[in-house]
């Protein structure tokens, strides 16, 4: 089954509906280090009949996301320099650039198409400007299908914000189309004061790293080729994970969440195993969201860069499965406790891979007039192409009665590295009793 080719038809700028007062958004230098690091998420949606008419569908979703911005101003701000070297966001209404889109394909002749589904062709890609501040921190591509569906990329600089602020962006911005209240609305960094701490600093303890500096893109990585696949991890499998790490005990004394230990260390323990005639040990920057781990928490609206970081590096981790949580689980409970600790290893380490624990986000959540998504995948632009594993909420998973358990794994790899791991026998027999080797994109 051929896949028709996308064609942009229009491009503009989406500004607030209405003008916000001019302020300055505060960047710490962690998250400084990241402009060059840009996220994407897709959101397909079938068609509905209850939608608007043909030919007005985009107009609309873009007056809706007019609206939504005069509450994120962040999100149409720009990056301005400060004497000091460092980035700031001015929020001054400069907007959100949106492409339109369309293709002759179905939406269900895109997904399944015998080439695999080209996603590069649904987010907005425009090239990115040496002068950083005049580069749109958030874009988005609306693409309509022939048969109705249409499909959302949004693509965002990760100095704006980690992808939970913009899962909730984009939650808000189905709302606000759906004529609703904002039911988590945003919290600005300069609005929030840690009464706690006896002062008023509007900075947050934020665990950041800095695995992708623009100074890297003379590695001689940018040219390798990745796969990327999308595997599907039933309930029933992470239930398997946990038993096996711990021994088919129950009891796990950790404070860190069992399934995210559980998942993470099998893809590590694999991974490993794939690039073990590597010269150096394989690394690997692991991060999650951590809004709730900080001390004390911060509101589910918190905008801006809320991240829990571990690195690992060493081929002892490619052992039993039990093992591999236990080391993985010391090293995320170590950076629990340990904020400076975090800084250090996500900054020192040169990693050569990147995964990202997205299984809580609530991509299913987003709801426009027409419905709720009925896939969302997610990905990374970075000056060097590097190998990533992306952990996230599962689409529809049929008769799986406990599908909120249940976990999609976007993998992009190299083609040799890819190919081992899909021959581990030990990996696939987590992956029966489902089509789990979905091209996404070559």
């Amino acid at each position: 089954m051929a896949r028709e080719e996308v064609q942009v038809q229009a491009r503009s700028t989406v500004v607030p509906s209405y003008p916000t007062p001019t302020f300055y958004h505060p960047l710490c230098d962690l998250v400084t280090a990241t402009k060059d690091l840009y996220m994407h998420s897709i959101y397909y949606f079938s068609d509905n009949q209850s939608c608007s008419a043909e030919g007005k569908k985009i107009a609309s979703l873009k007056i809706s996301l007019s609206a939504v911005l005069s509450q994120y101003p962040v999100v149409s701000g720009r990056l301005r320099a400060q004497e000091s070297g460092g980035l700031i966001i001015k929020c001054n209404d400069a907007g959100m650039r949106c492409l339109e889109a369309s293709t002759k394909s179905s939406l269900r002749e895109f997904l399944q198409a015998k080439e695999g589904i080209l996603e590069t062709e649904l987010y907005p890609s425009e090239p990115k400007l040496m002068n950083h501040t005049l580069n749109s921190l958030a874009m988005i591509q609306i693409t309509e299908f022939s048969c109705g569906g249409i499909a959302i990329g949004l693509s965002w600089s990760h100095a704006v914000a980690d992808a939970f602020a913009m899962t909730l962006f984009m939650k808000a911005w189905g709302e606000v189309h759906r004529g609703q209240k904002i039911q988590i609305p945003p919290v600005i960094h300069s609005s929030l004061e840690r009464q706690d701490q006896g002062d008023s600093r509007s900075l947050p303890r934020l665990v950041h790293d800095v695995f992708f500096p623009g100074k890297q893109a003379s590695t001689g990585k940018e040219g390798r080729e990745l796969r990327t696949v999308m595997l599907h991890f039933s309930a029933k499998a992470m239930q398997s994970f946990e038993r096996e790490i711990c021994n088919g005990s129950s009891e796990d004394g950790s404070s860190t969440n069992k399934s995210f230990v559980a998942i993470t260390a099998l893809l590590w323990r694999s991974i490993s195993l794939a690039r073990s005639q590597m010269t150096q040990p394989p690394s690997c920057i692991i991060f999650r969201e951590n809004r709730k781990l900080q001390t004390p928490s911060l509101p589910d609206g918190y905008f801006g860069n809320a991240l829990q970081i571990v690195t690992v590096s060493d081929h002892s981790m490619a052992g039993e499965l039990s093992q591999t949580a236990k080391l993985l689980r010391e090293r995320l409970d170590q950076v629990c406790g340990d904020h400076d600790e975090a800084t250090r290893m996500a900054g020192d380490l040169q990693a050569d891979a990147l995964l990202c624990y997205w299984a809580d986000l609530p991509f299913y959540e987003v709801e426009l007039n027409f419905g709720k998504p009925i896939q969302v995948t997610c990905g990374v632009e970075t000056p060097t192409r590097r190998e990533s594993f992306f952990l996230q909420p599962a689409s529809a998973a049929g008769d799986d009665p406990h599908s909120a358990r249940s976990v999609d794994a976007v993998i992009s790899l190299q083609p040799q590295h890819l190919q081992i791991l899909l021959q581990d026998e030990f990996f696939l027999k987590f992956l029966k009793g489902r089509d789990n080797s979905r091209v996404v994109q070559d």
